[in-house]
């Protein structure tokens, strides 16, 4: 059929929590192609971007990934992008013109302006705007065969509406947050299996970590347990303390009474 098959998602979240690294593993582990789509390239337009989507990832699976999709396409509407094309333009034309009559004071009126429009690179024919990009990855003009699309973001509100569009309509947007004690606690237990006491060491950790980063409420519960556990030291201690006290009669009477 003519759907296009593929998933688009949107990993978002601080940086440092492992969006990036998720991905390259997840190519690894399942051994498809990953490409890293770059859109700052100043030589980049729509059929160049739509030729190296069309040859190298429409045919097999594979991943896409385009990171820091914030700082690509702004959080701008489409009439505000229109301005700015256009206000790009006349400037680009009114340079034109006063360098064509500079360089050619014999070409003069509309054969002068003519020639320098003529000259003029139109802004539209470099870069990718942000419709032809979603267009292109939306797999519509050419279907993909489970091509799977990524963007990164530290910033999900920076995001242009259209890709969020795409993202909702073809994926889901996954959160990368940062990690929580359950998590520490997993991690710990992993890269100090081999240690002995490990886990009392990551008590002691967690109380340091919770006192300097976390909620008042969970200090105050570590706190609480760790003064639970000290009285109970204290207790057995000054039992122990007792009965080595009175051990002395209590031994003569058990040695004596064993040697009867």
């Amino acid at each position: 059929n003519d759907l296009p098959y593929q998933r688009v998602y949107l990993l978002h979240g601080p940086p440092g929590n492992g969006k990036s690294s998720f991905l390259q593993a997840l190519a690894i582990l399942f051994r498809i192609d990953y490409y890293y789509l770059q859109l700052a390239s100043k030589n980049l337009n729509r059929e160049v971007l739509r030729n190296n989507l069309k040859d190298f990832t429409l045919q097999n699976k594979c991943v896409v990934v385009l990171e820091d999709a914030e700082s690509i396409f702004t959080k701008e509407k489409a009439s505000d992008a229109s301005k700015q094309e256009e206000e790009a333009r006349k400037m680009a034309l009114s340079t034109a013109v006063a360098l064509a009559a500079q360089n050619n004071p014999e070409k003069k009126g509309v054969e002068g302006i003519k020639a320098a429009i003529e000259g003029v690179n139109n802004p539209s024919d470099f870069g990718v705007k942000i419709e032809d990009f979603v267009e292109l990855i939306s797999g519509m003009l050419n279907p993909p065969c489970g091509r799977l699309i990524f963007f990164t973001t530290n910033h999900c509100n920076r995001l242009h509406e259209e890709i969020l569009r795409v993202v909702d309509e073809q994926g889901t947007r996954v959160e990368f947050p940062n990690a929580d004690l359950s998590i520490m606690r997993g991690m710990w237990r992993q890269f100090y299996k081999g240690v002995k006491d490990s886990m009392r060491f990551w008590d002691d950790f967690e109380c340091q970590f919770l006192a300097l980063y976390g909620r008042s409420d969970l200090v105050s519960i570590i706190a609480v347990r760790e003064k639970a556990t000290f009285e109970v030291l204290i207790s057995t201690t000054t039992t122990t303390a007792d009965d080595e006290i009175q051990s002395p009669s209590s031994s003569s009477s058990s040695s004596s009474s064993s040697s009867l």
